[in-house]
């Protein structure tokens, strides 16, 4: 008997492994909404009663499947910098590393990849994954930390937040172009820009056949009707995600029956695609306010250092929640290829001709890159504040991360060298 236990425990850690590594991807493929019990047990192929056996809801299996990639993603940070400690890395700087992180985000971890930016938006909506990210982020950072002083840079603790929230910015902007390894790398070099991708990709047919874009005029009462489906389904995305925006829970939200919605919108991709359009010019309004009245002509450093910090403790804050449901919906142009040009050609390219503006306005020679870099950090910051759950001390120091970035990108320079 004795010998027997520690087999049983042995098969039954197996069976857990198996049954979170299958939650991760069921995960990435369907959005944490849409995750279930069975889509698990098919996945591991272990059977249902396996799953509800070791994991009685599926916060359970989410909550232990969400540590696991944590976990796996720390001891991967680990390793290099044990690598760097002991001499024995192929990282002349951390401009490599960086690199490589985001490679392999894009290349062999790429399913790990959508897991996890799943679990981050998720921690922007739950106080019980919000502390999982608190305390993910908090030991990340310790150790990138560490990694900047191998490279011995002035300031380690800048060098650190501004390399994890770089790689946080470059993954969530890029996911949803399905971007390549090479496409990745010749983006973040300077080989090729952000408008090369949107030319290649407006190249390729539009395959939106089933996207409800209503051009034809509509009575008071049926603006009135899809305004209300339209609240609702951003209201869903901003508490669940994208994935959990269906007809019968759009119904719901809105007090409509169930046959309402998909009279208005015959698929859930053209709901979505509207509801992407009514995000996007509200956060385009809003930056437009925000920037009303730069002289561009007189704009200094400190002005645009002010400026960029300004709107963003604006957007972490009063529009953190609608930043989550915009960032919900790029993820899930991913998995929805009808989603994706809209987002190629209103969201990241303006933004990213937004920075090259201001950055070659105040230094003519900024290489492109850093414009996506810029846009990088301002988002990676925003999501890594509203999943730890912004606090007083990050707002704080975000002006100087900021500054710090900015000058190092006018200089032409990486400011993690």
């Amino acid at each position: 008997m004795t010998a027997e236990k520690p087999a049983q425990q042995t098969r039954a850690q197996a069976t857990i492994d198996r049954i979170t590594d299958a939650a991760i991807k069921v995960i990435a493929r369907d959005g944490i909404s849409r995750t279930t019990h069975r889509k698990i047990a098919e996945m591991a192929e272990v059977s249902l009663a396996s799953i509800t056996y070791h994991f009685a809801t599926k916060e359970d299996i989410l909550n232990e499947s969400s540590r696991r990639l944590l976990t796996n993603y720390l001891h991967r940070f680990e390793n290099a910098e044990a690598r760097l400690a002991a001499n024995n890395s192929k990282w002349a700087n951390m401009e490599d590393l960086i690199a490589q992180v985001l490679t392999y985000a894009f290349g062999k971890f790429r399913t790990e990849t959508m897991a996890w930016q799943e679990i981050m938006l998720e921690a922007g909506r739950s106080e019980e994954s919000q502390a999982l990210a608190r305390d993910w982020h908090t030991t990340l950072f310790n150790i990138w930390h560490r990694i900047s002083k191998h490279f011995q840079n002035d300031k380690p603790a800048l060098n650190a937040r501004s390399a994890i929230d770089l790689i946080t910015g470059l993954i969530f902007i890029l996911s949803p172009l399905k971007v390549s390894q090479t496409q990745v790398k010749d983006l973040f070099y300077g080989k090729k820009t952000l408008s090369n991708l949107q030319r290649a990709t407006s190249a390729k047919p539009d395959t939106r056949n089933d996207i409800d874009l209503c051009d034809t005029p509509l009575s008071p009462k049926k603006i009135r009707t899809r305004g209300l489906i339209l609240k609702a389904a951003i209201s869903i995305l901003t508490e669940h995600g994208a994935s959990a925006v269906t007809h019968r829970s759009v119904a719901h939200a809105s007090g409509l029956s169930n046959a309402v919605p998909i009279y208005h919108f015959k698929s859930i991709d053209g709901l979505l695609h509207e509801a992407q359009i009514t995000l996007y010019k509200t956060a385009r309004e809003r930056y437009r306010k925000g920037m009303a009245g730069v002289n561009y002509e007189k704009l200094t450093v400190d002005q645009l250092v002010d400026l960029t910090n300004t709107i963003f403790i604006r957007e972490t804050t009063e529009y953190g929640k609608a930043n989550i449901a915009k960032l919900s919906v790029e993820l899930e142009s991913y998995r929805k290829p009808d989603l994706q040009m809209l987002f190629i050609g209103s969201s990241i390219l303006e933004q990213d001709q937004a920075w090259h503006r201001l950055l070659t306005t105040l230094s003519p020679t900024t290489p492109p890159q850093m414009a996506l870099f810029m846009q990088a950090q301002f988002i990676g910051k925003m999501i890594r504040l509203i999943a730890t759950g912004t606090n007083t001390s990050d707002l704080i120091t975000s002006r100087e991360e900021f500054e710090w970035t900015l000058k190092a990108a006018l200089s032409g320079s990486y400011w993690f060298d």
